[in-house]
């Protein structure tokens, strides 16, 4: 039950700031619609690239890296409150939802890959910005390891905020010595960090199939 209550205490928490962050957005959108368009193509590119091509592409747009930070921290930390507090919810249905029971079998893959994780390696997990290392999956490697939500939100918040405040710094410089050598380079590195998880799900995909 104290559980139970924790969950819907981070459920409430998410959903709280997925509030504040439509609310910003209207209003950036009604001072000015470019702005958020750039947002929104940022948003768009962490759906299909994950964190580093969500970095990249925010740099692209033309944005300072206290921004990138601010519009990834943000949403990245809605984004892992509430998904892991459905997936909590939900879990005991698994099978009833299609969405949640795809997450299930993506995390249970990541999980075979060692017996059994420690939050310090769930934490390195989650920093290392490959296809399936995120914070939702970490956490979700968490929750099946039996550790308390307290424990997995804190890890995987903290995880995420440092990876993404590191390899934001580390694009920034990146890009800034990319554009002086050649202006299109930068073009070039975020479309294949776009195209990276494509591949690597066409890869697994066709691996299966074997």
């Amino acid at each position: 039950m104290i559980e139970q209550h924790i969950t819907r205490k981070i459920l409430v928490s998410g959903i709280l700031l997925g509030i504040i962050e439509i609310a910003l957005f209207f209003t950036i959108l009604l001072i000015d619609s470019k702005t958020a368009l750039k947002i929104l193509t940022m948003i768009g590119s962490c759906h299909v690239g994950g964190r580093l091509a969500f970095i990249s592409t925010g740099f692209e747009m033309g944005f300072t890296s206290l921004p990138v930070l601010s519009i990834i921290l943000l949403y990245n930390t809605t984004f892992v409150l509430v998904v892991y507090s459905v997936f909590v919810v939900l879990s005991q249905r698994v099978s009833k939802f299609r969405f949640i029971a795809r997450l299930h079998q993506e995390v249970y893959q990541s999980r075979k890959v060692r017996s059994q994780w420690n939050l310090i390696s769930i934490a390195i997990f989650i920093w290392i910005p490959l296809p399936m290392t995120g914070a939702v999956v970490g956490s979700l490697i968490a929750y099946f390891e039996g550790y308390k939500d307290k424990q997995i939100i804190f890890v995987a918040l903290s995880a995420m905020w440092f990876g993404v405040i590191s390899w934001t710094l580390a694009f920034d410089r990146m890009y800034q010595i990319l554009r002086k050598m050649n202006p299109s380079t930068t073009i070039v590195c975020t479309l294949l960090l776009l195209l990276l998880p494509l591949v690597y799900n066409l890869i697994r995909k066709n691996k299966k199939l074997d």
